[in-house]
Protein backbone atom coordinates (compact mmCIF):
# COMPACT_ATOMS: atom_id res chain seq x y z
CA UNK A 1 0.00 0.00 0.00
CA UNK A 2 0.97 3.19 -1.18
CA UNK A 3 2.36 6.30 1.37
CA UNK A 4 2.40 9.81 -1.24
CA UNK A 5 4.04 12.38 0.24
CA UNK A 6 3.44 15.67 -2.01
CA UNK A 7 6.10 18.76 -1.44
CA UNK A 8 5.29 22.04 -2.94
CA UNK A 9 6.37 25.58 -2.19
CA UNK A 10 2.81 26.71 -2.89
CA UNK A 11 0.70 27.58 -5.99
CA UNK A 12 1.61 24.83 -7.96
CA UNK A 13 -1.87 23.31 -7.93
CA UNK A 14 -1.05 20.66 -5.64
CA UNK A 15 -4.32 19.97 -4.29
CA UNK A 16 -5.61 19.21 -7.83
CA UNK A 17 -2.80 16.68 -7.69
CA UNK A 18 -3.77 15.31 -4.19
CA UNK A 19 -6.70 14.63 -5.20
CA UNK A 20 -5.73 12.75 -8.23
CA UNK A 21 -3.29 10.06 -6.08
CA UNK A 22 -6.64 9.66 -2.98
CA UNK A 23 -8.20 8.48 -6.10
CA UNK A 24 -5.49 6.49 -7.34
CA UNK A 25 -5.31 4.87 -3.73
CA UNK A 26 -9.11 4.76 -3.89
CA UNK A 27 -9.03 6.68 -0.31
CA UNK A 28 -11.55 9.83 0.73
CA UNK A 29 -10.86 13.08 2.82
CA UNK A 30 -13.68 11.32 4.80
CA UNK A 31 -11.37 8.29 5.85
CA UNK A 32 -9.11 10.17 7.27
CA UNK A 33 -5.97 9.18 4.80
CA UNK A 34 -5.18 12.84 3.84
CA UNK A 35 -3.53 15.13 5.59
CA UNK A 36 -1.62 18.57 5.76
CA UNK A 37 1.52 19.31 7.45
CA UNK A 38 -0.60 21.69 9.93
CA UNK A 39 -2.30 18.84 10.93
CA UNK A 40 0.49 17.28 12.52
CA UNK A 41 4.16 17.78 13.08
CA UNK A 42 6.42 16.38 10.05
CA UNK A 43 7.67 14.05 11.97
CA UNK A 44 4.04 12.40 13.77
CA UNK A 45 2.96 12.65 9.91
CA UNK A 46 5.96 10.48 8.17
CA UNK A 47 5.05 7.49 10.85
CA UNK A 48 1.21 6.99 9.49
CA UNK A 49 0.55 3.97 8.38
CA UNK A 50 -0.18 3.38 4.46
CA UNK A 51 -2.86 4.48 2.33
CA UNK A 52 -1.95 7.75 3.22
CA UNK A 53 -1.75 11.09 1.02
CA UNK A 54 0.43 13.77 2.97
CA UNK A 55 0.35 17.65 1.55
CA UNK A 56 3.37 19.34 2.55
CA UNK A 57 4.76 22.78 2.70
CA UNK A 58 7.45 22.48 5.26
CA UNK A 59 11.12 21.73 3.80
CA UNK A 60 11.37 18.63 5.99
CA UNK A 61 12.97 15.30 4.63
CA UNK A 62 11.32 12.09 6.42
CA UNK A 63 14.32 9.84 7.97
CA UNK A 64 12.12 6.88 6.49
CA UNK A 65 12.10 8.87 2.73
CA UNK A 66 12.52 4.90 1.42
CA UNK A 67 8.94 4.16 2.45
CA UNK A 68 7.64 7.40 0.85
CA UNK A 69 6.54 7.59 -2.89
CA UNK A 70 7.84 11.58 -3.26
CA UNK A 71 5.71 13.83 -5.59
CA UNK A 72 7.29 17.37 -6.24
CA UNK A 73 5.16 19.62 -7.20
CA UNK A 74 6.33 22.64 -8.90
CA UNK A 75 5.42 25.31 -11.87
CA UNK A 76 7.41 25.72 -15.31
CA UNK A 77 6.81 29.52 -14.78
CA UNK A 78 8.02 30.44 -11.47
CA UNK A 79 7.05 33.77 -12.45
CA UNK A 80 3.09 32.75 -12.41
CA UNK A 81 3.46 31.12 -9.50
CA UNK A 82 4.80 34.26 -7.93
CA UNK A 83 2.02 36.27 -9.23
CA UNK A 84 -0.44 33.63 -8.20
CA UNK A 85 0.63 34.10 -4.49
CA UNK A 86 0.59 37.50 -4.17
CA UNK A 87 -2.86 37.68 -5.64
CA UNK A 88 -4.05 35.44 -3.04
CA UNK A 89 -2.12 36.94 -0.30
CA UNK A 90 -3.55 40.29 -1.48
CA UNK A 91 -7.26 38.92 -1.46
CA UNK A 92 -6.71 37.06 1.84
CA UNK A 93 -8.23 34.37 -0.10
CA UNK A 94 -5.93 30.85 -0.51
CA UNK A 95 -9.06 28.66 -2.17
CA UNK A 96 -10.79 28.65 0.69
CA UNK A 97 -13.72 30.93 -1.27
CA UNK A 98 -14.42 31.84 -5.13
CA UNK A 99 -11.65 34.41 -6.59
CA UNK A 100 -12.69 38.09 -6.09
CA UNK A 101 -13.90 40.48 -8.76
CA UNK A 102 -11.70 42.80 -10.14
CA UNK A 103 -8.46 43.88 -10.98
CA UNK A 104 -5.21 43.49 -8.84
CA UNK A 105 -2.23 45.55 -8.74
CA UNK A 106 0.30 43.30 -7.18
CA UNK A 107 3.00 44.71 -4.58
CA UNK A 108 7.06 44.51 -6.08
CA UNK A 109 8.57 44.07 -2.72
CA UNK A 110 5.67 40.94 -1.89
CA UNK A 111 6.15 39.73 -5.36
CA UNK A 112 9.90 39.46 -5.85
CA UNK A 113 10.43 38.36 -2.34
CA UNK A 114 8.28 35.59 -3.52
CA UNK A 115 9.58 34.84 -6.48
CA UNK A 116 12.99 34.46 -5.25
CA UNK A 117 11.51 32.03 -2.17
CA UNK A 118 9.85 29.81 -4.99
CA UNK A 119 12.50 29.28 -7.00
CA UNK A 120 15.02 28.25 -4.49
CA UNK A 121 11.98 25.80 -2.70
CA UNK A 122 11.30 24.87 -6.29
CA UNK A 123 14.85 23.94 -6.71
CA UNK A 124 15.26 22.26 -2.89
CA UNK A 125 12.46 19.79 -3.39
CA UNK A 126 14.38 18.84 -7.40
CA UNK A 127 17.80 18.29 -5.64
CA UNK A 128 16.13 16.32 -2.65
CA UNK A 129 14.48 14.21 -4.97
CA UNK A 130 16.97 13.29 -6.92
CA UNK A 131 19.93 12.67 -4.61
CA UNK A 132 17.38 10.91 -1.53
CA UNK A 133 16.58 7.42 -1.48
CA UNK A 134 12.73 7.11 -2.15
CA UNK A 135 10.39 4.41 -2.43
CA UNK A 136 9.51 6.22 -5.93
CA UNK A 137 10.02 9.91 -7.31
CA UNK A 138 7.87 11.71 -9.47
CA UNK A 139 8.03 15.50 -10.48
CA UNK A 140 4.58 17.09 -11.70
CA UNK A 141 4.04 20.38 -13.64
CA UNK A 142 1.10 22.33 -12.99
CA UNK A 143 1.04 23.19 -17.00
CA UNK A 144 1.07 19.65 -17.66
CA UNK A 145 -1.89 19.29 -15.92
CA UNK A 146 -3.61 21.40 -17.60
CA UNK A 147 -6.87 21.23 -18.93
CA UNK A 148 -8.25 19.65 -16.34
CA UNK A 149 -10.59 16.36 -17.28
CA UNK A 150 -13.23 17.41 -14.01
CA UNK A 151 -13.87 19.68 -11.41
CA UNK A 152 -11.66 19.12 -8.09
CA UNK A 153 -13.04 20.40 -4.95
CA UNK A 154 -10.49 20.89 -2.65
CA UNK A 155 -10.18 24.46 -3.81
CA UNK A 156 -11.58 26.72 -5.84
CA UNK A 157 -9.86 28.16 -8.90
CA UNK A 158 -7.94 30.80 -8.45
CA UNK A 159 -8.28 34.38 -9.90
CA UNK A 160 -6.96 34.66 -13.40
CA UNK A 161 -3.52 36.00 -13.59
CA UNK A 162 -4.77 38.57 -16.62
CA UNK A 163 -6.30 40.36 -14.20
CA UNK A 164 -2.97 42.11 -12.59
CA UNK A 165 -2.58 45.37 -14.27
CA UNK A 166 0.77 45.63 -13.67
CA UNK A 167 2.40 42.68 -15.59
CA UNK A 168 4.68 44.89 -17.42
CA UNK A 169 6.60 46.53 -14.23
CA UNK A 170 6.74 42.47 -12.75
CA UNK A 171 8.12 41.26 -15.70
CA UNK A 172 10.59 43.21 -15.45
CA UNK A 173 11.34 43.22 -12.15
CA UNK A 174 11.58 39.48 -12.60
CA UNK A 175 14.18 39.25 -15.18
CA UNK A 176 17.03 38.79 -14.24
CA UNK A 177 16.26 36.91 -11.19
CA UNK A 178 14.44 33.93 -13.94
CA UNK A 179 16.72 34.55 -16.31
CA UNK A 180 20.11 33.77 -13.52
CA UNK A 181 19.73 30.05 -11.99
CA UNK A 182 23.24 30.69 -9.97
CA UNK A 183 22.16 32.40 -7.04
CA UNK A 184 18.93 30.31 -6.66
CA UNK A 185 21.30 26.92 -7.38
CA UNK A 186 23.59 27.77 -4.47
CA UNK A 187 20.57 28.66 -1.90
CA UNK A 188 18.75 25.50 -2.86
CA UNK A 189 22.57 23.55 -2.72
CA UNK A 190 22.88 25.14 0.76
CA UNK A 191 19.75 23.73 2.30
CA UNK A 192 19.51 20.80 0.77
CA UNK A 193 23.45 19.73 1.66
CA UNK A 194 22.24 18.70 5.51
CA UNK A 195 20.02 15.69 3.61
CA UNK A 196 22.35 15.85 0.65
CA UNK A 197 25.44 16.07 0.99
CA UNK A 198 27.82 19.33 -0.59
CA UNK A 199 27.36 19.53 -4.13
CA UNK A 200 28.99 21.77 -6.31
CA UNK A 201 27.35 24.44 -8.54
CA UNK A 202 28.17 22.73 -11.86
CA UNK A 203 26.80 19.52 -10.58
CA UNK A 204 23.64 20.60 -9.14
CA UNK A 205 22.98 22.84 -12.30
CA UNK A 206 23.42 19.87 -14.42
CA UNK A 207 20.27 18.71 -12.41
CA UNK A 208 18.67 21.51 -12.69
CA UNK A 209 18.65 23.03 -15.84
CA UNK A 210 20.25 20.74 -17.75
CA UNK A 211 23.73 22.31 -18.64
Amino acid sequence: MNKILIKTAGRTGSHVIAQQKMSQLGITRSQGRFYHNQDLPPQELYTLEAPVVVHDHTMTVPQNSHEWDLVVSVRRSVYDQAVSYCIAKQSENFGHAPAPDGDFIIDDDLFVRTLKNYKVVNYYWLLIAELIQWRSTEIIYWEDCLPLDRDYPMNYPAADKNRVVNHPQLMNLAERYIQNHNWAIDLAAERAAQHIGTIGRVAARALLVGD
